[in-house]
């Protein structure tokens, strides 16, 4: 699954751009990127990064989201 589809898929299904975030580092959101070499899923509150999931591709975090 792209980005671009994952996207869709979170509009389609009334889920807030606000809750995520794929192209920068905002706080107080779930993010999509890549930490330490690993694709990830982390949030960023208060200043503290918390790596709830790691993946070996872009693709597969999106496929775990969706």
């Amino acid at each position: 699954m792209t980005r671009e589809e994952l996207i869709q898929n979170l509009t389609n299904a009334g889920v807030s751009p606000s809750l995520y975030d794929s192209d920068s580092f905002m706080p107080d959101t779930y993010l999509l990127g890549k930490v330490d070499g690993k694709w990830s899923l982390y949030s960023h509150k208060r200043g503290h990064l918390d790596i709830e999931k790691t993946f070996d591709s872009e693709s597969a975090l999106h496929e775990y989201l969706w």
